[in-house]
């Protein structure tokens, strides 16, 4: 590994940034040094400049890609190289307004449901009853359920940001039945040394599994079940304000999307074909 990079990692780190922030800038920093064939204390900005170029309008990466790079540029410059960077006149990615995909009610209760793997089963549960990434609940801990109070401690979520989620009186009964049958004893869901979290491509090939069982044909990830919940609540009448805060979401109009996509609006308006004498 290149001295700058490594340099990178340590200031990363030193500010508390996630492993997904620090992996994905190295990277990126890894792959604007193998584009010049120079180390990146060797190169300029304006190789920056030449390299983000490339990626937009030769190699026309995604808008997340795209914006990644530009950020790991950034800071290589800004925080490690101290060359304050001008990109002002790099292309702007538009990003292109994607409706996330959702599950209905009854196709999460099928993907919770054909899972035979007591551990498993629960996994998918806890995460669709308070939105989490799968990051977050595969870090949960033992102590953070807090029956008592009815809630989930969300720890180290996105941003480095602790929250609180509810606890579903559906979730803990089922939570009670695994405790009694694993006896976790620090992660609520470890690895099969029981010494780690569960690792998180675990928990995406559990629900790839799940989802193929059940038979669901949409291209699902593990996050459609967080985007399922908050899109639930939704039409369920809950404010957008209190999504906000349960998914952490910094800001109101990254909860905004999911007006988008609930089926309230869309079923409850008849269609003007409905009121069309056809022959």
């Amino acid at each position: 590994m290149d001295r700058t990079t490594s340099a990178i990692i340590e200031e990363l780190e030193s500010l508390g940034r996630s492993k997904n922030t620090v992996e994905a800038y190295s990277r990126a920093v890894e792959k604007f040094s193998c584009h010049h064939r120079k180390p990146p204390s060797d190169l300029t900005c304006e190789d920056a400049y030449a390299y983000l170029c490339n990626l937009y309008r030769v190699e026309k990466v995604s808008g997340s890609v795209y914006h990644t790079h530009v950020c790991a540029l950034r800071f290589l410059y800004k925080q490690v190289l101290e060359v304050p960077p001008d990109f002002g006149k790099i292309p702007r990615h538009k990003k292109g307004k994607t409706l996330p995909v959702v599950f209905s009610l009854n196709e999460v209760g099928s993907v919770i449901g054909v899972v035979d793997n007591l551990k498993h089963r629960t996994l998918l549960a806890t995460a669709y009853s308070g939105g989490l990434r799968v990051g977050e609940v595969c870090r949960l801990r033992v102590f953070d359920i807090d029956s008592e109070l009815m809630q989930i401690r969300v720890r180290n979520g996105k941003g480095c940001k602790d929250r609180y989620v509810m606890l579903s009186e559906n979730l803990l009964p089922g939570l009670r039945d695994y405790y009694r049958a694993y006896r976790p004893k620090v992660w609520l869901f470890s690895s099969s040394a029981g010494d780690k979290p569960l690792d998180v491509r675990t928990a995406q090939r559990v629900f790839a599994a799940a989802k193929k069982k059940a038979g669901i044909r949409k291209p699902a990830s593990f996050h459609t079940l967080r985007h399922s919940f908050a899109t639930h609540l939704l039409e369920a009448g809950a404010e957008l304000r209190h999504i906000q805060v349960l998914l952490g979401h910094s800001s109101i109009r990254t909860t905004e999307k999911y007006t988008r996509v609930t089926s309230t609006g869309a079923t409850s308006i008849r269609s003007p074909l409905d009121y069309v004498p056809l022959s």
